[in-house]
């Protein structure tokens, strides 16, 4: 997990794609919903199965990646 600002997060989108990256990247933060959206969109135009943005606070991590699917419940 990566704690970025706008263009650390672009960059760490360019760098997966660069390496053909094929697992999930999942966008979190407690910042504008718009610029989530917006790096979201970059990181699909560079081929990366990014998840809809999560906005902080959410509660329990565990229950949302259970939630999203990618983990099973304990």
């Amino acid at each position: 997990m990566f704690a970025l600002e706008q263009s650390d997060a672009i960059d760490v989108i360019k760098g997966l794609s660069e390496k053909r990256y094929t697992g999930i990247v999942q966008l979190m933060s407690g910042g504008r919903p718009a610029l989530l959206e917006a790096v979201q969109r970059i990181g699909v135009r560079y081929g990366l199965a990014v998840r809809p943005p999560l906005q902080k606070p959410f509660g329990d991590l565990r229950e949302v990646i259970v939630g999203l699917g990618l983990a099973r419940s304990p």
